[in-house]
């Protein structure tokens, strides 16, 4: 007899129907008919399975009891409409094997025979029979490899627990709805309740779906885990094999407004807020973060990463070497080697990163969370999943129920890993999997004529801000580095030779073109999987994108992009593949030293990007912290790349090659680079005094991008903000903790209100300072934070200030830098009377008549009285202070004011013994710094004199009308270089654009006042190059301090303020940085010193000081 036995499953979709219970006939030779054709039969009408969400007729007379199914047999070799009838057989909780489809009512069970099938009919009873009883052992014996299986992993796994498996997280956000989705294990209807300002405005009971393809896999269940000697205990990372998702979706919110929901499931509840996204024209400040690359796993847990280390510039000048092979650190935390380099792992590991990561972000109050692919290390292995809900909604954290993410797909995405990896040629349906589980569990917004794609490139607007996702995963023609499939010619250099702005046309317009991200597999081994996941489907079907030239998916950026530059926004793309990077996937598979899942493709949409003015390019990939700006037709507008692969997984550097010599050196690839944390950020180890070696700063960290953007009344400024999080050790190298520090790379962008970038922008920053001989104040107009932060740090130690712990305030644009020695003291404890301010010239003595003890005028440098507001440059001469200063000499200021002499309004002291001998001195001083006639006043009160240029009545002197008017402007007494770069290319360095003709006015905004074009005027686009000739100034003390022994503290994350009424706080650097304000004179500095302090003014004349800088000295 020719029997095929099987098992018929109550769950009918991969998608994930709810259980069904239905009656089935089938027969032994039907299972080899095509799907959709139904046996004959003598009577009765076929069943017809429920769709999603539909229920079974309880009234039909063929409905069995939940969990069970019944089965007709009919012998095989009678044929279905001659054959013995035999009776029903009964199967209690039927299992369901990973591939089940349904067409035309039709099961197909792929680890079946090819041509077994399971065709839907009628429920038939008959007479037992032994041949019954036959049938039942047959039918149970075929079944019983799938059974299992089947049985094998239920049995291996926990049973379903009431209540949340995945938290509720939030999905598809926009201003006027949200999708609110979780997991359970048992199936319970649940129940939602969404409020706002306390009152109900909407509930909800939610069925779910059972998701089949989130169930385990043997080899999942059966998996051992270890690394480095660590072993976590068998399946203590799994979960039960049943998952059922709900969806909530809720619309006609109220945009910019704070929701409160409440779930109510299996006894449990779970209550969270969620806010709606900002309109355009209604808001205030918005405050996102991106990394990529969180790669989950359960292996996580005791896996610590290689720590790459730059192999030209590993160490600052300061700095002992890293640990090495037998220290401490590398016994305890493990070493490892890449590119023939010893490494010590990193301190902590990857579990724990992502834990970091997530409690600072969570600290920050964000609107979004972009990331921008590899979520898990495989989307096809469940136990990455499990991890990856753990870390956003689960046991760990619940940052997801708050904070909508916002994500893309990448090369981990497409793979199944320990479930299949990417398959093989002749069956790629692991990927396909994998593909299709990550969107199940990530909802996206639709778009008509794109629903085949299953929105895996999708638009998000944040206010004036436009996010577009793409899928960057699959590239055509296909590519493939082992198999010598590429579409460009081989060259070698770097990518200087490319012409990407031309890659639309063809490759006959640029011979080194590349069109592909990945070699794993090809679209066509893809689409001939695609109908082995889904049956009834064909290979047309596939829901792989191509993102190249034509394809829909560009024709819908496209689309995306005029849409967004018409309604004015500011632009964001975002995808997983960088397309330029130093790393290893920076190199194109037709480069000398190829990467087969190489990024550089993805630079096709870089013409469409300067075309509609994005301003920002998300992406991850290598692992690496870098900064990439492009501005390929050099107008000085172009847009910045961030690779942010830093989230939890590896720490890699730049794609490393041997020179002549042998030693390995960066390969330099991208040229377009500006800022890499390996690069640029050199490690400091320093030995404590006990003996025990520590990094102090710098090195590559774990961490994200901040952005904020703020309104502005020209439009609007964004704040780029490279985020790592510094890990705090013990003196036995164990992990205590992580800080928050921001790289010295903090990029600020100004736009109009169109959206467009304000490329030759500038902005004054202020520099305060104190320190217990100093305190004081000048200013600088700069085209950004790293610009400003560069010049005062240089002015900071010409002018002999000490270590300096700094701040920033973007609301103020002020710096603020306080002394090692008055961190903690109070204002009072400082010694007022020794202030450093700017010391006469050097021809210049006291007479020897005036030498007396009692009527000397003794010009010391540094004193100065309390309540002069500026204390700038000291002297360029040596000053020597050893003599004796009676005690009843009095300090006198000297007040000036200047006609159209920016930077010579201010105000010096000196010691005399009467207001004569200061007058003397005050006039002489004013004569050998040029100052011209003056008309001199005094006020006894104060001890100060006002000396003002003599000019017509009706005339106002620049200076007298706002105190921001007198802060000096120019450059102090040292030769102040932006290190440009006049290569016939616009290099931009920390501003976002580069200098256009200083003539040309910007459309819509006032050209910006020049004073000194030569002299005076900085070239954003080259701040980043670096003089050979000069010593590059320490600013990597920007919001930090030291702290502890020898180690470097951040202060705890800002808070952006939820409430519009809620106080001001600063956004960017450190918590509590106040713009402005009074300390009192009790007050104790904070250990960080952000806050400011009092700086009082004698009489009204002193709200006029500045900084006379020697640069302007005319003599």
């Amino acid at each position: 007899m020719k029997n095929k036995k099987f098992i018929i499953w109550s769950t009918v979709t991969i998608a994930g129907l709810l259980s069904l219970n239905a009656v089935e006939q089938v027969s032994a030779e039907d299972l080899g008919q095509d799907q959709g054709q139904m046996p004959d039969s003598d009577s009765g009408a076929s069943l017809d399975l429920p769709l999603e969400g539909q229920a079974i007729d309880q009234g039909q007379s063929n409905q069995v009891e939940e969990s069970n199914l019944e089965v007709t047999i009919y012998p095989s070799d009678q044929g279905e409409s001659g054959g013995v009838e035999v009776e029903t057989v009964q199967l209690s909780q039927p299992d369901k094997p990973d591939d089940v489809n349904t067409a035309d009512d039709s099961f197909e069970l792929k680890d079946n025979p090819a041509d077994s099938k399971v065709v839907s009919g009628q429920s038939e009873n008959s007479e037992n029979s032994d041949e019954v009883e036959e049938k039942k052992r047959e039918i149970l014996e075929f079944s019983a490899p799938i059974d299992e299986e089947k049985a094998y992993v239920e049995a291996n796994t926990p049973d379903p627990q009431p209540g949340f498996r995945v938290l509720p997280y939030l999905q598809k956000p926009s201003s006027d709805s949200m999708r609110i989705s979780w997991i359970s294990e048992l199936g319970s209807p649940a129940r939602i309740t969404l409020k706002a300002g306390g009152k109900q405005v909407s509930q909800q009971v939610i069925e779910p779906q059972y998701m089949e393809i989130m169930e385990y896999t043997r080899a999942e269940v059966d998996e051992n885990i270890s690394h480095a000697g660590k072993t976590l205990p068998k399946g203590e990372w799994l979960y039960s094999n049943s998952n059922y998702k709900y969806d909530a979706d809720f619309d006609k919110l109220v945009p910019n407004t704070e929701y409160t929901y409440m779930i109510e499931m299996d006894g449990q509840k779970y209550q969270n807020t969620f806010k709606t996204f900002p309109t355009k024209d209604d808001w205030d400040h918005i405050r996102l973060a991106a990394f990529s690359d969180t790669e989950t796993e359960p292996k996580g847990a005791i896996e610590q990463r290689e720590w790459e280390l730059h192999t030209t510039n590993p160490y600052t000048s300061e700095s002992e070497p890293r640990p090495g092979q037998g220290s401490d650190f590398a016994e305890k935390h493990g070493a490892s080697t890449r590119n023939d380099m010893f490494l010590v792992n990193y301190p902590i590991d990857q579990q724990t990163a992502l834990n970091e990561n997530l409690a600072h972000l969570a600290e920050a109050n964000l609107d979004a969370l972009l990331i921008a692919g590899d979520l898990t290390q495989g989307s096809g292995y469940q136990p990455a999943w499990d991890e990856f809900w753990r870390h956003f909604a689960g046991n760990f954290n619940d940052f997801a129920s708050n904070v909508p993410l916002i994500t893309a797909l990448g090369n981990w995405e497409t793979t199944a890993a320990l479930s299949g990896d990417y398959g093989s040629q002749a069956d790629r349906s692991p990927v396909v999997k994998a593909r299709n589980r990550y969107h199940a569990y990530i909802s996206t917004p639709d778009y008509p004529g794109h629903e085949q794609h299953k929105s895996s490139y999708y638009r998000t607007d944040i206010g004036p801000i436009t996010i577009l996702t793409l899928d960057s995963t699959n590239g055509l023609p296909d590519e493939d580095v082992n198999q010598g499939m590429l579409t460009g010619e081989k060259y070698t250099g770097d990518d200087s030779i490319l012409q990407e702005e031309l890659w639309y046309k063809g490759k006959e317009y640029d011979p080194y073109i590349t069109t592909d991200t990945q070699g794993s597999f090809t679209a066509e081994e893809y689409a001939n999987a695609y109908p082995k996941v889904f049956p009834g489907t064909s290979p047309e079907d596939s829901d792989l994108p191509a993102f190249n030239p034509g394809s829909l998916q560009w024709k819908w950026a496209v689309e995306q992009l005029q849409d967004a530059r018409e309604k004015g926004q500011i632009i964001v793309v975002q995808f997983h593949h960088a397309p330029y990077s130093s790393g290893v996937h920076g190199m194109a598979p037709n480069f000398s030293e190829p990467d087969n899942q190489s990024g550089v493709a993805m630079r096709v949409y870089s013409p469409l990007f300067e075309k509609y003015g994005v301003s920002l390019v998300i992406a991850g990939h290598d692992e690496m912290f870098e900064r990439s700006f492009v501005d390929l037709d050099g107008d000085g507008r172009g847009f910045h790349v961030y690779d942010v692969g830093v989230a939890a997984d590896g720490l890699r550097g730049e794609k490393v090659v041997r020179d002549e010599e042998g030693k390995l050196v960066p390969l330099n690839f991208n040229t377009y680079s500006q800022w890499s944390a390996t690069a640029n950020e050199p490690e400091t180890w320093l030995t404590n005094e006990n003996g025990v070696k520590h990094l102090v700063d710098g090195g590559l960290h774990y961490g994200h991008l901040q952005i904020d953007l703020v309104r502005t009344d020209y439009g609007s400024k964004m704040i780029l903000q490279p985020v790592y999080l510094f890990p705090i050790l013990d003196d036995d190298y164990n992990f205590v903790r992580t800080e928050r520090r921001v790289y010295d790379d903090v990029v600020v962008m100004h736009f109009d209100h169109d959206g467009l970038e304000i490329i030759d922008f500038q902005e004054e920053f202020t520099f305060k300072f104190i320190n217990s001989t100093t305190k004081g104040s000048t200013s600088f107009k700069s085209p950004s934070i790293g610009e400003a932060k560069k010049y005062f740090d240089q002015y900071a130690k010409e002018s002999g200030l000490g270590d300096l712990v700094w701040t920033f305030d973007p609301d103020s644009r002020t710096f603020t830098a306080v002394g090692q020695d008055v961190i903690g003291k109070t204002i009072a404890d400082i010694d007022e009377s020794v202030y450093n301010f700017l010391a006469p010239t050097p021809d210049w003595s006291p007479s020897e008549e005036d030498q007396d003890e009692e009527d000397s005028i003794y010009p010391i440098e540094g004193e100065a009285s309390v309540d002069s507001v500026y204390d700038f440059q000291a002297p360029s001469f040596e000053w020597n202070t050893d003599q004796e200063i009676p005690d009843q000499l009095k300090v006198y200021t000297l007040v000036y004011i200047t006609q159209n002499t920016r930077g010579k309004n201010g105000a010096t002291t000196v010691k005399a013994g009467n207001p004569e001998e200061a007058e003397k001195y005050f006039r002489n001083w004013a004569s050998e710094n040029g100052l011209g006639d003056l008309d001199w006043a005094y006020d006894e009160s104060s001890r100060t004199f006002t000396a003002r240029e003599k000019v017509e009545q009706a005339t106002t002197i620049e200076g007298e009308s706002s105190v921001d008017a007198v802060y000096d402007f120019l450059a102090p007494d040292f030769i102040w270089n932006t290190d440009q770069v006049d290569s016939g290319t616009n290099q931009p360095g920390q501003e976002s654009s580069d200098q256009k003709d200083p003539e040309a006015d910007q459309p819509g905004q006032e050209s910006p006042e020049q004073e000194d074009p030569e002299a005076d005027q900085l070239d954003p686009g080259n701040t980043d190059q670096e003089d050979p000739e000069e010593e590059k100034p320490n600013s990597k003390t920007l919001d930090k301090e030291f702290s502890g022994q020898g180690q470097t503290k951040q202060e705890s994350p800002d808070q952006k303020s939820s409430d519009q009424n809620s106080p001001s706080k600063s956004k960017d650097f450190s918590q509590g940085s106040p713009a402005s304000g009074d300390q009192p004179a009790n007050q104790a500095l904070p250990d960080t010193a952000t806050g400011t302090w009092a700086l009082g003014l004698l009489g009204l004349t002193t709200l006029f000081t500045g900084f006379l800088t020697s640069k302007n000295k005319e003599n």
